[in-house]
Order: C-alpha cells, then structure tokens, then sequence
C-alpha cells in the first residue's frame, strides 16, 4: 500500500515538473537558428517587416533572395514590377 502511494506522489511530481518545464517554455527564449551561409527567400522586402528581417538576416551572416512588388525601394533605382533580387 505504501509502494502504491509512493509511486503516485512520484507520479504527480514529474507530473508537476512537465507543467512547470511547459509554462517556463513559453516565457523563455528559445534556441536561436544559425542563419549563417543559408539561403533565405524575403518577401515584402521593400519595407516595413520584410525589410527589417532582411537587415537582420544578412548582418547574421544569410544569403538572401529578396522579392517584392515595389522593387524600387530594394534596388534603389527607378521603375516599377516585380522584382528580385539575390544577396549572396
């Protein structure tokens, strides 16, 4: 009888742990992802998020294929379309 209960209280302690691991998760951060030397497609990267991921993205070392409809911000240069481009 004693084992039995033991062997709950044990049961109910990893029990706890995995809650308390799952909770503290969602609050930490995680792993970050070695970016370095690997090819990443952006879209929207004229602006706004897609921009500022691209900055972030490439001073950790990506190579990057960058796509938006509004090319004239990614390039620089005049016109308008489609376009991309590759950072490598």
């Amino acid at each position: 009888m004693i084992a039995v209960i033991i062997e709950t209280l044990l049961l109910l302690v990893q029990f706890t742990l995995v809650i308390l691991q799952t909770i503290v998760g969602q609050f930490l951060p995680g792993k970050r992802k070695d970016v370095t030397n690997k090819v990443i497609l952006i879209t929207g990267s004229a602006q706004g998020i897609g921009k500022e991921m691209a900055i972030r993205l490439h001073r950790l070392g990506a190579h990057l294929a960058l796509v938006d409809i509004n090319g004239v911000s990614v390039s620089g240069g005049g016109g308008k379309g489609f376009f991309t481009q590759l950072l490598f």
